[in-house]
């Protein structure tokens, strides 16, 4: 039986969006939780996604929810809900991780985990440090 998980990231998102869209994202919620392999529920891929396991459903012609869709296993993990170009700006930009000691996800911004590891310098060449002397 599929395991759902919901994201503390889905729950800030979930508190931001307008009243009438929560009655949406709670009736899709209800059913998502019942049965994320439901025939109505269409998980989308995104094409600029940093991590493969990022899906989006639709809760309404105007609003996404971002799922982690196992390729294996039975756990899916809402993480997010918003307008469907900032869920998929928001989707592309992260990276997920279930932290192998506690068992709790980690959501990294791609963004800034490449800004704090910099560039890998590249070994000079040994060819462009031989000089060779002109006659």
């Amino acid at each position: 039986m599929p395991t759902v998980a919901i994201a503390s990231e889905f729950l800030d998102a979930f508190a931001r969006i307008p009243r009438a869209q929560q009655r949406k994202v709670r009736e899709f919620t209800e059913k998502f939780r019942t049965n994320p392999k439901g025939a109505g529920i269409n998980y989308e891929k995104i094409h600029a996604v940093k991590d493969d396991k990022v899906r989006t459903v639709r809760i309404d012609q105007k609003y996404r929810a971002v799922v982690l869709h196992p390729s294996e296993g039975d756990v899916y993990v809402l993480v997010w809900v918003d307008n469907h170009d900032e869920a998929m700006d928001w989707a592309a930009k992260r990276r997920f991780e279930v932290n192998p000691v506690t068992g709790s996800l980690q959501v990294f911004s791609v963004s800034e985990a490449e800004e704090a590891v910099p560039p890998r310098r590249r070994p000079r060449s040994l060819v462009s440090s031989i000089h060779f002397p002109m006659t």
